[in-house]
């Protein structure tokens, strides 16, 4: 993209960077999900708590982000600091059959996130996020989110402790996932600002086996605030762990355990976020010793969203998709004018490579909020990179180049989505390629990731596959062959494909990531 570089400059434009961060990223999908919860592009998750108190599929009596605070917890709690194992890695979701994991809330929480789960946000990442909106949605701190989690594939240890268990019992838990005493306080009253104690999974605690009915942790359950430390201390307390029957007072017995010292600190409210924000914040990153986790996720400022091109009969190149610009703190964020700076398929620049884009709309998290326009764009002369051209509403120019490396999309190897199809009945997906002829004999692949059935699981486990895809001898675009591949996925929800050719010197070319839901509708006739 060296002129890309002189053509811009030779233009007099500003250029931006934007750090370390170069798209694609691993980070990306999560940060869709944490940052992109309602509106356009939203990735279905953190929408499922409008209020702290929403109750969600778990009906009256439930609170969803009590409920998903949980379920992060105890896969936590499997964590055996001594061997560096365990941690938040979904092995959760092998572990519903417990007495320790007890209740419909973690089943509902799989089925709540299951939507964002794929090869690219795993599913202990969504359990993290899960933990960022049941804090923030209730009114506290926005935690610092990391992605590149492993999913385990099979249950952890018993870890969870229990309200009949003797203080020393939890001391030793809480010791093996290597928490001490003071910090065995500090995650339970942090955990329990929000929710209570389900009658109908714990009836001889609360004293009424009803399902709706919830004897709640503190008189403010549906916000985030030290009540659960205020009433401990001034001993008026509704916790049914603090007051309840006197061998389930687990509660009462750790937060008592050093003469209310710590309890007694949590009370002030500056002091239960800070320290809370830093338990939870600590908690989500307890991971196996093998999990690198990234840098906290931070939102990107500008980024291509779902793009994708087509090959034309003639040859030429159309280009859908949507540039993403995070615009929190930029006024007239939606009255933009954003163009793309493009180069054609050989690499080559020149002034009349310009897409123009359209306002389309504005997608929101919970801090804040992204404008979204339009790609529609016929190109003539093929594409490999583009840069993105800003202009405010003081007609100041910026020209983002994706931290120097340009926006890099190939046209050599393309998904024709007008002519793919997927069957739910058969759960086949039939897959064409157009494979760009200054590729030679290239070696063209579909590559699958299929969603198979776990024993004891909700959730299903991600298996990579591999089938070759061959040439057909059906018109294709100019300066193209056509190629054509059907795989038949385990599930009738289908998964995930990307098309790969690779070159007789080594080289790969790829359409990466296409999800069989985008081919909803298609006709598998032919």
């Amino acid at each position: 993209m060296k002129q890309g570089h002189a053509f811009l400059l030779s233009l007099g434009l500003a250029q931006s960077s934007l750090g370390a961060y170069v798209w694609p990223a691993k980070t990306d999908g999560l940060e869709e999900v944490i940052f992109n919860d309602h509106g356009f592009g939203d990735a279905g998750i953190g929408n499922h708590i409008q209020q702290c108190a929403d109750q969600g599929r778990g009906g009256p009596g439930a609170q969803i982000a009590a409920t998903w605070l949980r379920s992060c917890w105890h896969d936590m709690a499997t964590h055996r600091i001594a061997e560096k194992a365990g941690g938040v890695d979904a092995s959760i979701t092998f572990e519903t059959d417990r007495m320790e994991n007890i209740g419909i809330g973690f089943n509902n929480t799989f089925l709540d996130l299951l939507p964002a789960y794929s090869s690219r946000v795993p599913f202990a990442d969504l359990l993290a996020s899960a933990v960022y909106f049941a804090v923030r949605k209730c009114g506290g701190p926005a935690l610092n989110v990391r992605a590149g989690r492993i999913d385990a594939h099979e249950e952890g240890p018993f870890g969870v402790p229990d309200p009949n268990e003797a203080f020393h019992v939890h001391l030793n838990k809480f010791a093996r996932a290597g928490r001490n005493q003071t910090e065995m306080i500090m995650m339970i009253a942090c955990g329990h600002t929000i929710g209570g104690v389900h009658g109908s999974d714990f009836p001889t605690i609360t004293g009424n086996p009803a399902q709706p009915f919830t004897a709640h942790f503190d008189s403010t359950f549906n916000h985030y605030d030290s009540h659960i430390a205020i009433d401990f201390i001034n001993d008026n307390t509704t916790n049914p762990l603090a007051s309840g029957p006197l061998m389930t007072r687990s509660d009462a017995r750790v937060f008592s355990s050093d003469n209310n010292a710590t309890i007694t600190r949590m009370a002030n409210l500056e002091e239960f976020r800070n320290i809370c924000f830093d338990t939870f914040n600590r908690m989500i990153d307890t991971v196996p010793s093998f999990v690198e986790l990234s840098d906290p996720i931070t939102p990107t400022p500008i980024r291509p969203f779902k793009p994708q091109l087509s090959v034309n009969p003639d040859g030429s190149i159309k280009f859908d998709g949507q540039i993403r610009i995070h615009t929190t703190d930029i006024p007239d964020g939606d009255n933009l004018k954003v163009n793309l700076l493009y180069a054609d398929t050989n690499g080559r620049i020149n002034k009349k490579n310009v897409i123009h884009t359209k306002y389309l709309a504005r997608g929101f998290g919970i801090d804040f909020h992204f404008d979204y326009y339009d790609i529609n764009a016929n190109i003539p002369n093929g594409i490999s990179s583009f840069n993105i051209e800003v202009t405010d509403s003081n007609n100041k120019k910026t020209v983002h180049d994706n931290a120097g490396h340009g926006f890099q999309i190939s046209d050599r190897v393309v998904f024709q989505k007008a002519q793919s199809c997927f069957d739910p009945t058969t759960r086949t997906v039939t897959v064409y390629g157009a494979i760009s002829n200054k590729i030679k004999n290239p070696q063209v692949t579909l590559s699958v990731f299929d969603r198979q059935r776990q024993q004891s699981s909700l959730i299903p486990k991600l298996v990579k596959d591999n089938v070759k895809m061959r040439r057909v001898n059906e018109t294709a675009p100019k300066g193209y062959t056509l190629f054509r591949g059907q795989y038949t996925y385990s599930l009738e929800e289908g998964g995930e494909f990307s098309i790969i050719a690779s070159a007789r010197n080594g080289e790969t070319f790829s359409d990466e990531f296409k999800m069989t839901s985008l081919l909803n509708g298609t006709n598998c006739a032919n």
